[in-house]
């Protein structure tokens, strides 16, 4: 059996799920480049410029078309894994939530720091961090709730 022909919707779902979850983490560590490759001199920005244009290359041709391939299953009606009732739906859900509130109070905190960092960070640049903590707290909190026994339970 092949990777892009799931037996049923709830197999379809969880791979969908984890690819969404490998996506967003391979876009977190792009975004995590464009930060550290602002902050680094000319030498270093080059091969930083080069490490991010391949994930991004990663994304868009590999991710992009295989999450679409699954998603429609050959003729089948669309999966959607953030409406099906399974575990990994229940985790990417989750995930979503700790990641809205990992940004929100990461945003929240430079707010209050704003004489100290805000003055000295380009918007581009903080940009590029606010969706570095938003997309890494995403991936991170789906790959731990998706390996929970029981996903009803809250930290």
């Amino acid at each position: 059996m092949s990777f892009f022909s799931p037996r049923n919707r709830a197999e379809a779902g969880d791979r969908l799920a984890g690819m969404t979850g490998w996506a967003a983490a391979l876009a977190a560590l792009v975004y995590a480049l464009n930060v550290v490759q602002a902050l680094t001199g000319p030498p270093m920005s080059n091969y930083l410029n080069d490490a991010g244009l391949i994930g991004s290359l990663l994304i868009v041709l590999v991710f992009l078309p295989s999450f679409f391939i699954i998603k429609r299953r050959l003729g089948g009606p669309p999966v959607n894994p953030w409406k099906e009732d399974g575990f990994m739906s229940q985790a990417i859900r989750r995930a979503a939530l700790t990641g809205f509130a990992t940004t929100f109070l990461a945003m929240s905190v430079l707010t209050m720091l704003d004489g100290l960092v805000l003055e000295r960070i380009a918007a581009d640049v903080l940009l590029d961090l606010v969706l570095t903590i938003a997309l890494a707290s995403f991936a991170l909190s789906f790959f731990l709730f998706s390996r929970d026994s029981d996903p009803g339970e809250t930290l």
